[in-house]
């Protein structure tokens, strides 16, 4: 909300972290119900990119293991309903190199 009503000039996408995703989903639910037309890019850790994989396979999936840089909000399993605002929401996820 602080991005759109602050920032002067055109917003053409928003960059947001995933962690288990409830901040990435809410996000992404706010900005498109007002501004659509704004991309909303989620960021992930690529040893805990468990919202990654899920949106790529189209389902939730469970990882083997989550690395800890992104100790304490990374997850093995995204959430069900964090999951169905991501797929409606989130117009794509890049994955960041833990390096």
């Amino acid at each position: 909300m602080e991005i759109l009503r602050q920032h002067m000039g055109n917003v053409h996408a928003i960059f947001v972290p995933v962690g288990g995703g409830g901040l990435a989903a809410g996000v992404a639910a706010y900005v498109k119900m007002v501004q659509p037309e704004i991309k909303v890019i989620g960021v992930e850790a690529s040893d805990a990119a468990s919202m990654y994989h899920s949106l790529t396979r189209g389902r939730r999936v469970v990882l083997d293991e989550v690395g800890t840089f992104a100790d304490r909000v990374a997850v093995a399993q995204v959430g069900k309903e964090t999951f169905r605002l991501a797929r409606k929401f989130i117009d794509d996820i890049v994955i960041a190199d833990v390096d």
